[in-house]
C-alpha cells in the first residue's frame, strides 16, 4: 500500500482564508514577541536584584583582596617556601604569572611572516558575498557561485505590532 509523503492540496481556497490564516500567524508570532518581552523583563528584574545584593559582598571581595595583595607584596619571606598558603577555605600567595606584551603588532606579525614562525599567526578568509554578488550582476564568472533570483512566499508582521508587545502596551 503506497503512502502519501506530503500532502499538496491547498486547504486555503480564497483570498478571505488567506487572511484569515495570516491573521492566525500574525496573532501567534505576536504571542511569541510578548512571551520573549516578559521573558527579558523577568530576567532584568532578577539580574537586577541580583546585583543589588551582590553589591555588598563584591565590596567585601575587593577590600579584602586589596589587603591581601598588600600583605603578601609586603611579606615575600612569609610566601618563599611554600609560596601559596594553605586553608580550609583555599589558598593564597604568590603565584608567577608570565603575558605576552606586544607593543609592535605589525613588527611581530612581520617577523613571525620572515621567519616561518606559522603556529604564531592565524589567518581568516571569509567569502564576502556582497561583492560576489557585485561581480556576478557584472557578468563576472566565479567557480561555486551563481546567482539564484524568483519568488517566494513571506509573511511579515507589522513591526510596531511586534514592538508594541515588547513595550507592554498590549
Amino acid at each position: 500500500m503506497s503512502q502519501r509523503l506530503k500532502d499538496l492540496r491547498l486547504s486555503i481556497q480564497t483570498i478571505e482564508q488567506a487572511d484569515a490564516e495570516f491573521a492566525t500567524f500574525a496573532k501567534a508570532k505576536i504571542e511569541c514577541a510578548r512571551i520573549d518581552a516578559d521573558a527579558e523583563a523577568a530576567i532584568a528584574r532578577i539580574k537586577g536584584t541580583a546585583d543589588c545584593e551582590k553589591e555588598y559582598h563584591q565590596a567585601v571581595i575587593d577590600k579584602a583582596e586589596r589587603e591581601l595583595a598588600a600583605y603578601i607584596e609586603s611579606h615575600p619571606d612569609e610566601f618563599s617556601k611554600p609560596r601559596k598558603r594553605k586553608t580550609d577555605w583555599g589558598t593564597y600567595g604568590l603565584h608567577t604569572a608570565t603575558k605576552v606584551n606586544v607593543f609592535d603588532k605589525d613588527a611581530a606579525i612581520l617577523h613571525c611572516e620572515i621567519n616561518g614562525f606559522a603556529d604564531c599567526l592565524k589567518t581568516s578568509i571569509t567569502l564576502l558575498t556582497a561583492k560576489v554578488k557585485e561581480r556576478l550582476d557584472a557578468g563576472e564568472q566565479i567557480d561555486g557561485c551563481e546567482l539564484q533570483s524568483g519568488d517566494i512566499a513571506l509573511c511579515t508582521v507589522k513591526k510596531e505590532l511586534l514592538d508594541e508587545v515588547k513595550k507592554g502596551e498590549k
